[in-house]
This record gives structure tokens, sequence and C-alpha cells, in this order.
């Protein structure tokens, strides 16, 4: 079974993951479409991605940074990003940016400069540099004003353009990892027999996909600004639900760069500063935690510079 793995892993060393149909899978600038099950690899060019009708002309403006073959890319230009999407989510994806932008948070985030009918949405750069650059710099940065940022976005009103509740059901995750199973399949299976039930909660506007690379701030002060990018997975859900998948995140850091702060050190600051301002329920931010780990190990068994990690993230996922 590994050795499907084997033959196109040896050649790709991302591969993007999904319940259905073919892997997206990139090795520098180079892109595929992987079928999972056979091993085989198609070489593909994003341009001619005829699911993605205006992703020629993004790129004509600008620099290729992200792509998932008939579903999304991002373009960086010279003064903003152009997120390409399927032309049927155009403005789903604006109302998402206007939800925020119209909301008086405190928090910068990107404001929408076009939208185009064949998929092309342009979006306004933020300031400052990300959490994930700003902690390869300084490993013990102050968090106080994140936490502050965040407890002001979760108090975001509920519009219409807010996505409903989603969940990452483990057993999912166990089925696409058999699609081309890995050595680590026996222990995700166990992992994801032990996971606890995540309830659903629909009482806020979440992010979605928190993580250090989506925020921003000004500089290394604490009362900089904050800023938040990638809001496409807007959506209903509980504070919980941001906080401990940044938390998780904050500590997988640790663990790729061996900054040898104590385990746990960040998370604890993360939540400390952030109910400053609200409460948090730490029952639930340890189910999400554990769930958090479980998907990033899941995720990471077909990334080639971390799949080393993944028992680290499966014994996290216990709790």
């Amino acid at each position: 079974m590994t050795s499907v793995l084997a033959s196109w892993h040896a050649n790709w060393t991302t591969a993007y993951p999904r319940l259905m149909g073919p892997w997206t899978v990139r090795r520098g600038d180079s892109w595929g479409l992987l079928d999972p099950e056979r091993g085989r690899v198609l070489p593909v060019t994003p341009s001619d991605d005829d699911r993605l009708p205006g992703i020629t002309d993004a790129l004509a403006a600008g620099q290729l940074i992200g792509y998932r073959h008939g579903r999304r890319a991002v373009v960086k230009t010279s003064t903003s990003f152009i997120k390409v999407v399927r032309p049927s989510r155009v403005s789903q994806l604006v109302e998402r940016h206007h939800a925020v932008a119209d909301a008086s948070t405190g928090l910068e985030t990107p404001a929408v400069l076009a939208a185009t009918p064949d998929g092309r949405v342009e979006l306004t750069r933020v300031a400052g540099s990300s959490l994930h650059q700003q902690l390869r710099m300084w490993p013990s940065r102050p968090l106080h004003d994140i936490g502050r940022a965040m407890a002001a976005f979760h108090e975001l009103p509920i519009t219409a353009g807010v996505g409903p509740p989603h969940h990452d059901d483990p057993a999912n995750w166990v089925e696409i990892s058999k699609r081309s199973p890995t050595r680590h399949l026996p222990a995700i299976e166990r992992a994801a027999r032990a996971l606890p039930e995540l309830e659903r909660r629909d009482n806020t506007v979440v992010h979605g996909d928190l993580h250090d690379k989506n925020i921003f701030s000004a500089a290394h002060i604490p009362a900089a600004g904050s800023a938040l990018i990638d809001l496409d997975g807007l959506r209903l859900g509980a504070p919980e639900d941001d906080m401990a998948n940044l938390a998780v995140h904050l500590e997988l850091r640790n663990l790729q760069a061996n900054t040898g702060l104590p385990a746990g050190a960040r998370s604890r600051l993360l939540y400390i500063e952030y109910e400053r301002f609200c409460r948090l329920d730490h029952d639930r931010l340890r189910v999400v935690e554990r769930h958090t780990w479980f998907r990033l190990a899941c995720l990471y068994q077909y990334r080639a510079a971390s799949a080393s990690l993944v028992p680290s993230l499966l014994r996290a996922s216990s709790g």
C-alpha cells in the first residue's frame, strides 16, 4: 500500500488531499494532478485551468503563490493580491470581505478593489508582517494585541455574507488517508476513534482558518494594530474554534523551529491575553485542539518537509 504513495511522493513534495476527486500536487513551481488510488500524476499548467477562466489574466499581472486545480488560485502583484475562484463563487467571496470591512472591529482586512465575472477578486494588501514571520525573529513575541484583536473580531454581527457552521469530520480524514495510504494510517485510524465529539455551535462569526500566517501587525510592538487576511472561510462557529486552531499552530511552529520554549507556553499566553477581553470555554478549547492536531497530522503525512512530525502530532491529538 505504501509503495503507491512512494511512487509519486518521491517526485512531488506536497499534496493537497481531499475526500473526492484528484489531488493537486506541487514541486517548486511545478504543479500536477494526482490520482491518489493509482499514484499517477498528470503535470498541469495552471494557466490552462478551464474551471478558473480568470487565471490567465491574473497571471499576466503577477506571480502565482497558491493553487488548487479547478478550485482557486492566488496571484501576488506589486500592489495587491488577486484571488481567482470559480465564477459562481465571486459574489460569496466579495460578501465575506464586505461583512468584515463594514464592521468596526479595529482590525484591518483586505478591501475589495475589483471583482470580475470570470472569477477574479483583487484585494488590497494589509500593513506589516505576518505573525509567522515575527515569531521566527522574536520567538517570545507578546500576544496581547492578538488577543485583543480577536476578541473584537468575535463581536462581529452575523450577516448574510457569513457561511454556515463547518467541522472537519475525523472519519472523512481517515477516508482521505486511505486513498493514498502511508505508514501512519493505522495510527491515524486509532487516533480518530479516540477523539471526543466536537459539538457544533453557531453563535459567533469566526475566521474559519485562523493561523499565524493569516494574522498581520505593523511592528513588534504590543500596541500595534492587527490585520486579518484570507477571509474565504468566514463562517458561524464558536470563539474557541479560532483560538484553539491558532494556539495549535503556535505550538506547531515551536516544534518545527525547535525554539526551546516550553511546550504549551505560547498557547497559554494566547488564551490569557484573549481572556482579558472575553471568556473562553476551556473544555471546548481542549477538544478543538485535539481535532486540530489530528487534522494537521493527516495533512502533513503528504508534505515531505514535515512528514517526520506526524507521530508527534498524533500524540498531541490524544490530549
